[in-house]
């Protein structure tokens, strides 16, 4: 097992950056960070087989595109570039058209998805899990730590209006785990403990190296979008258009 550690220094300046360009789009550091270093240490050993949790049964329906963005690089080094401090030297870098073409097409790198050739009930999934191995499972999904918590449960509700429990619960319904009502129900409460939030905030901005007072004068600032910055929006929209023109792609970016 080989395990990526990131430079904390320059994760953190990079999350800060992503905090004051004021988008929607707040984990996209860590996500890149694993995905990025997955695919580059793939190739760099010539791994040819990716394994992948993603699913059909949970995730048909993602997020839109204005709530949690694409992987575009080009719009995160852009935002560094204006807000950032300290150069991103280690951090790793992998743009979408690298892992998407070079690595796919070049040199024959494919991903798999175990999940979407069995029927996967997410319920008993996690029921297995706690009965076997003593897993618990956390109130919503992604909020497996205190980051992605903040993020989905207070950052993207309180700053934009979305609730990204709505496409999870969508799916739930289209897989039969899950009625509508029930659903409904589950979004009439508040998801996120308001107790838990005011720790999980401090915590936070003391890792990012401010005060709370200051993330809250930076998360109530005027909201923006990617497309007030450097980005691939058009390049990738394009990119998928063509993929579903030849049959590789079949999903819809909206």
């Amino acid at each position: 097992m080989y395990t990526e550690v990131i430079n904390w220094k320059e994760m953190a300046d990079l999350q800060l950056a992503m905090f004051k360009s004021q988008i929607s789009s707040q984990d996209a550091p860590q996500d890149h960070a694993i995905f990025a270093s997955l695919y580059n240490y793939a190739a760099k050993h010539h791994v040819k087989y990716i394994l992948t949790g993603s699913n059909m049964s949970t995730e048909f329906i993602r997020p839109p595109v204005e709530w949690i963005y694409m992987n575009d690089l080009r719009l995160y080094l852009d935002i560094h570039k204006k807000f950032g401090k300290i150069p991103l030297k280690t951090f790793p870098k992998c743009s979408i058209f690298k892992y998407r073409i070079f690595y796919h097409y070049f040199l024959g790198m494919r991903r798999f998805y175990p999940l979407d050739y069995v029927v996967y009930d997410k319920a008993e999934a996690e029921k297995f899990l706690h009965e076997k191995y003593g897993w618990t499972k956390y109130a919503n999904k992604h909020y497996e730590n205190v980051f992605t918590r903040f993020f989905e449960g207070y950052y993207l509700p309180h700053k934009f209006g979305f609730d990204t429990r709505k496409n999870v619960l969508s799916n739930q319904i289209l897989a039969g785990t899950m009625t509508r009502d029930k659903a409904l129900e589950i979004l009439k409460t508040n998801p996120y403990d308001e107790y838990q939030m005011q720790r999980d905030k401090k915590y936070i901005a003391r890792k990012l190296g401010i005060t709370a007072e200051e993330f809250d004068k930076i998360i109530d600032s005027p909201n923006k979008t990617p497309a007030d910055y450097k980005n691939s929006m058009w390049a990738i929209e394009l990119a998928v258009r063509v993929a579903k023109l030849f049959g590789i792609e079949s999903r819809n970016i909206r």
